[in-house]
């Protein structure tokens, strides 16, 4: 039996959600995968930082930095086959994929950020100074996408083809 194509339409809200904990497990999905910023694990005698890290247990860091890459890739591969099977209308990628890549972007300016290195106050300004240009991007694109998505919401239904009998015109 083969069923008809569903028209595209907007993820319900629990698929919201699935999306957006998707794109804000990238920030500590990336800030993992990015591993250690400092040579090669040799301890650096009076390290600059930026901002100093959070203290946490390695194997709390790695199931936390696991877990996040998880449901970010689980999140996008939801987006990815909804969106290319039609059952999703696209303006709801130009919403996720941009939040995913600023979160993503966050990651690595705090990655950068709390690194023990010698000259981390540097690092930390050109990727604070990067982070204006990527929120002007990130912004304008989730409001292009979503003023589609709210126009697509809001667009009425289809005429009805069924045609209506000529009443009422002959006097």
């Amino acid at each position: 039996m083969v069923r008809a194509a569903a028209k595209p339409r907007l993820p319900t809200s629990l698929e919201w959600v699935a999306l957006t904990a998707g794109s804000i497990a990238a920030l500590p999905a990336t800030w993992w995968l990015l591993g250690r910023l400092d040579d090669a694990g040799e301890s650096i005698v009076n390290p600059d930082y930026a901002v100093r890290p959070p203290q946490i247990d390695r194997t709390l860091a790695h199931a936390i930095g696991g877990a996040a890459v998880g449901i970010a890739v689980v999140a996008l591969a939801l987006l990815f086959v909804a969106v290319v099977r039609g059952r999703w209308h696209g303006c709801v990628a130009g919403l996720v994929i941009p939040l995913t890549a600023g979160a993503a972007y966050a990651g690595l300016m705090g990655h950068v950020m709390t690194a023990p290195v010698i000259g981390a106050n540097i690092g930390a300004g050109f990727v604070a100074a990067g982070a204006v240009p990527v929120w002007f991007v990130v912004v304008g694109v989730m409001e292009s996408s979503w003023k589609d998505c709210r126009r697509i919401a809001r667009r009425a239904p289809p005429p009805d083809p069924t045609p209506t009998p000529l009443v009422d015109r002959w006097p």
